[in-house]
């Protein structure tokens, strides 16, 4: 989490995601989420602002999770979106009465956010109001306008009762249009929603021969918006033009809460046009998408070719038609037959939905990337899939060599117990079948923790310890998912509880990483070994301290389990809990009396390790606990050089106060005291208090390197702090160079630090401009060798025109090393400084600026240099007889050898260097083929004009 920053959460009362899987039982996601989210936040200085309707779950989720003290609460008032209303109302009335005067556009406007009681919602449901009566004059308008209802049900109602008086057909229209806005699982295209409305809802007829000629505004505006007022709207992707790749929307998410808060006074209101009710409503959008997919299979079996069957509807259809069952009636008699029959490998549909799942530039891919979407980290304690669960495996190519799955291991995976039965029944699947990862119909039921699959699936004898080619087991993937009731099944059908998977993992392994608390009971009671230990050395206890899992960790060592047993790297579980930051596993496992200061490699405690990472409440736990507040890792690192190094003031305050006092001087195995690695780092509040309490005669300390805490922090660019240090006494040391002789002034000119080589110059430091390092190098050098134009040119300005020429000890000049780098913009103002006589300067081993920046294939430079004088240059070769040709031959640098050679190299093709090479030798050497092949050509052509 990055420290001191502000997270916005807008709209949380509009998570249809929490509402949507609510209904799957899910629990309380609201609860868990603001749960998750203080877990997050949790001892940073990080704040999140949650804007939202004050609803009772948000508002007790919140208080529950936050201390008083720690939330603070504004109600919002029209007074505080006045401003923003008057902006949006402006907008509106601009973009619907364009063709009226400023003087009308700004009275309307006015009169509008008036009367919209700082609803913004209020004001986007007039914009077709507004159309209809462009022609009215201002007051008309206005009269219209105050007659209109200010509630936002009542507005919805009064679109109701103009969708109630439409005529059957278009009343028909109007209300599938509103099924597949409101429950798509994803904004529709114009092009996607024409062609869904032409679905047959009674039939399997698709009435693609009423598509429009043409999709226009005139057509969105006549057969899309029309029928449903203002309860929608179609927003143009940015950037896009074409209208059919526009979205259509509700206006807003409390239209769809309208539509399904079916009250009495609703229902009389709704008679005429149905009502709505989410489950199913997505069972008649499953069995629709399923209807489409049928008769597209139909319609490609008497097709040629595929692309001449429309299928602007498919991406969707194809890839959320399962989503909606699962949202749905899932025993709906229909739906589960329309399921059977795509099931059905023989039948035309099953080979058309596999295909677009195969096919590239569609949503197909997306799918499969979505729905069974493996990753493993780096213990292999768990494999992520798709959250919502229900996804897709790649189902034709075989991945690693393995055979695709097959439908019975989808079925099994999507969850369709009925599908299941009827595959195995009737369509005589083989139920051991693996496909894609080496998985059975079996795992997929398991890992999802479907009872009543897994149960049907054990009684037709499935083998329950069948691995994938993770070594994972079906009772592998249930406990590491957590579904006690699965693993209770597997157990009691003999599935084996030891089985380890490719890194050693065992199913107690992967629960207690997860935390499932209820599923390592079960396996311990069952005979489960507590204590084994995977590939790594992680043992349960081990990886339920590292991921914070307290209760697992209490269950364990009741059971008797090893509480410091460490990995292959020595790390004990009081270590990884405290790195982490898990205070409450801290604390079990300091009941059991663990050894305090033991901890992991590199000598490091539990102590140095939660300083470090900013663990507060956990190094509190552990200096109450009499943990050595001053023992140092193997690197002479103690608690409060890592807390300072890393700039957490507060670890850094409390070490100072509980007994760290006397070791705010004390250095590391480099010398860097807390001060300089405070300075180095840039955490000015650190180095303040380290200053202020004892800390001010460590200012002048050089480390072992000679790094003085200015000279760190001004090579690093923290103005701040070299600010403070020197009005606090470091002025004397900004003369003072490291032992390789690099003044403050040079670090920073060498990092591109501009801010603080202006301070450092205007403080003093101007006398050090001409100072160079060790190397030879001045400000003005390092600056050029790093391409940082700003600094040179503050250098140049300053005093340091003199230095242009100046060789560091190796004989490169500012302008050489520039153009070895690629800095064009710094090689084009030392050229118009007076570094114009340089470009033809060597270094101590003949190389020029253009030979080097034909060495690093830059080729911008060597045009300017060739431009600029150093055309002559282009024969001229270093001590070892490299040529720029040669050097750029042998590097590959394919754009510059066609440069030189287009402008005279091409004499150089056959000069050998000192080696004997040639660039044609040297490029087929390195195998830069592209080189060669232009050498060749051109050395065709000389010779080929030589014979003439």
């Amino acid at each position: 989490m990055l420290p001191g920053c502000t997270f916005i959460i807008d709209g949380l009362d509009e998570s249809t995601w929490v509402r949507e899987n609510q209904k799957a039982g899910a629990g309380d996601l609201v609860l868990d989420f603001v749960a998750a989210l203080k877990g997050i936040f949790e001892n940073t200085s990080t704040r999140l602002l949650v804007l939202s309707r004050d609803e009772l779950d948000i508002r007790t989720s919140l208080q529950d999770n936050f201390t008083q003290e720690h939330l603070f609460e504004h109600k919002i008032t029209p007074l505080d979106v006045r401003d923003d209303i008057g902006s949006y109302s402006r907008k509106i009335v601009d973009q619907e009465l364009k063709r009226s005067s400023e003087t009308k556009r700004e009275a309307v406007s006015h009169f509008l956010a008036d009367r919209c009681e700082g609803q913004f919602l209020w004001i986007a449901l007039q914009y077709n109001y507004l159309r209809r009566k462009s022609h009215l004059s201002q007051e008309q308008i206005e009269t219209a306008i105050s007659l209109m209802p200010n509630k936002l049900e009542t507005v919805y109602e009064q679109n109701c009762k103009r969708l109630a008086e439409l005529d059957e057909m278009d009343r028909r229209r109007c209300i599938s249009l509103l099924r597949w806005v409101a429950f798509s699982l994803r904004p529709l295209t114009v092009y996607e929603i024409t062609e869904a409305l032409l679905i047959n809802e009674e039939s399997d007829e698709v009435r693609l021969h009423e598509l429009p000629a043409k999709i226009d505004e005139g057509f969105v505006q006549n057969a899309i918006l029309f029928y449903c007022g203002s309860l929608l709207e179609v927003r143009s992707p940015q950037g896009e033009e074409e209208i059919g790749l526009s979205t259509v929307h509700l206006a807003h998410f409390s239209v769809k809460q309208y539509l399904l808060c079916n009250t009495p006074m609703k229902l009389k209101l709704l008679q005429h046009i149905g009502c709505f009710f989410e489950a199913l409503e997505n069972t008649q959008l499953a069995k629709m998408c399923l209807h489409y997919i049928c008769w597209q299979s139909v319609r490609q079996e008497r097709s040629c070719e595929l692309d001449q069957v429309p299928r602007l509807f498919f991406d969707y259809a194809a890839g959320h038609w399962y989503r909606h069952f699962a949202l749905g009636d899932t025993k709906d008699a229909q739906l589960i037959s329309f399921v059977n029959q795509l099931f059905i490998t023989q039948g035309p549909s099953w080979s058309l939905w596999t295909e677009w799942l195969n096919l590239s530039n569609t949503e197909g891919k997306k799918v499969l990337s979505m729905i069974e979407q493996v990753r493993i980290d780096e213990n292999d304690s768990w494999i992520r899939t798709d959250p919502s669960r229900f996804g897709l495996v790649h189902l034709q190519q075989p991945i690693n060599g393995h055979n695709p799955a097959g439908p019975l291991y989808y079925a099994s995976l999507l969850g369709f117990a009925d599908t299941v039965e009827f595959l195995f029944t009737r369509q005589k699947y083989d139920i051991n079948e693996k496909g894609i990862l080496g998985r059975t119909a079996l795992f997929a039921a398991c890992k999802n923790g479907d009872i009543q699959i897994v149960g049907f699936l054990l009684s037709r004898g499935a083998n329950f310890d069948l691995a994938d080619n993770f070594g994972w087991t079906p009772l592998y993937a249930a406990s590491t998912n957590g579904h006690t009731g699965v693993v209770k099944m597997l157990i009691e059908k003999g599935a084996s509880l030891e089985t380890r998977n490719l890194h050693g993992w065992t199913a107690i392994n992967a629960a207690s990483s997860k935390g499932h608390s209820q599923t390592v009971q079960l396996l311990i009671k069952r005979g489960a070994n507590f204590e084994t230990k995977s590939r790594d050395g992680w043992s349960p206890v081990y990886s339920a301290s590292t991921h914070g899992h307290h209760g697992v960790v209490e269950l364990l060592l009741e059971y008797g389990a090893d509480h410091q047993a460490p990995e292959n790297c020595g790390m004990t579980p009081l270590y990884s809990a405290a790195f982490h930051g898990h205070a409450d596993v801290v604390k079990v496992l300091l009941a059991k009396g663990v050894n305090i200061d033991f901890g992991g490699m590199g000598g490091n405690t539990p102590l140095n390790a939660a300083s470090k990472k900013s663990h507060l409440e956990v190094v509190k736990l552990l200096s109450d606990a009499n943990a050595d507040i001053h023992k140092p890792d193997n690197e002479g690192w103690t608690p409060i050089n890592a807390a300072s190094s890393n700039g957490h003031l507060e670890i850094v305050e409390f070490l100072y106060n509980h007994g760290a006092d006397a070791d705010i001087h004390a250095p590391d195995n480099g010398g860097w005291t807390p001060i300089n690695a405070a300075s180095s780092n840039g955490y000015l509040e650190v180095v303040e208090f380290l200053y202020n309490h004892g800390a001010d005669a460590d200012i002048h300390a050089p480390d072992n390197g000679g790094w003085t805490p200015i000279n760190a922090a001004s090579s690093n660019g923290y103005l701040e702090v070299v600010e403070f240090l020197y009005n606090h006494g470091a002025d004397a040391d900004i003369h003072t160079s490291h032992n390789e002789g690099w003044t403050p002034i040079n670090t920073a000119s060498c990092n591109g630090h501009l801010e603080v080589v202006k301070f450092l110059y205007n403080h003093g430091a101007d006398a050090d401009i001409h100072t160079s390092h060790n190397g030879g190098r001045t400000p003005l050098h390092t600056a050029s060798s790093n391409g940082h134009l700003k600094v040179v040119e503050f250098l140049y300005t300053h005093g340091a025109n003199a230095d242009i020429h100046t060789p560091d000890n190796n004989g490169w000049t500012p302008i050489n090393t520039a153009s070895g780098n690629g800095h064009l913009e710094v090689v084009e103002f030392l050229y118009t400084h007076g570094a114009d006589t340089d470009i033809h300067t060597s270094n101590t081993r003949g190389c020029t600026p253009i030979n080097a920046a034909s060495f690093n294939g830059n080729l911008e430079v060597v045009k300017f240099l060739y431009d600029h004088g150093a055309d002559a240059d282009i024969h001229t070769p270093d001590h070892e007889g490299w040529t720029p040709l040669y050097i750029a031959s042998g590097f590959g640098h394919l754009e510059v050898v066609e440069f030189l050679c287009k402008h005279g190299a091409i004499a150089d093709i056959k000069s050998p260097a000192k080696d004997g090479y040639t660039p044609v030798d040297l490029a087929s050497e390195f195998m830069h083929l592209e080189v060669v092949n232009f050498l060749k050509h051109c050395l065709a052509s000389v010779e080929s004009e030589d014979a003439c």
